[in-house]
């Protein structure tokens, strides 16, 4: 049988370990929420770019239609 002063420093030690164990737990479970909002901002950068590229690339072949049109329109007056 286990005297009070042992039982209170066992008791002590499991305490310190579940503390230390949701302790750890929680770090993890944050490092990889951190992970996941970088990703998260990382696709959304990604995204904003490929928009801009695509806007970008309208506005190329808006203009060679309307040069082409414009050519077409001079050809058809002569």
């Amino acid at each position: 049988m286990l005297s009070i002063e042992a039982r209170r420093f066992y008791g002590s030690a499991v305490f310190f370990m579940r503390v230390s164990l949701g302790f750890t737990l929680a770090m993890v479970v944050g490092l990889l929420g951190l992970v996941g909002a970088g990703i998260s901002a990382f696709a959304l950068r990604q995204a904003s770019q490929e928009q801009a590229r695509a806007a970008l690339t309208v506005s190329f072949w808006n203009a060679g239609l309307q040069a082409r049109g414009l050519a077409q329109s001079i050809e058809h007056a002569v």
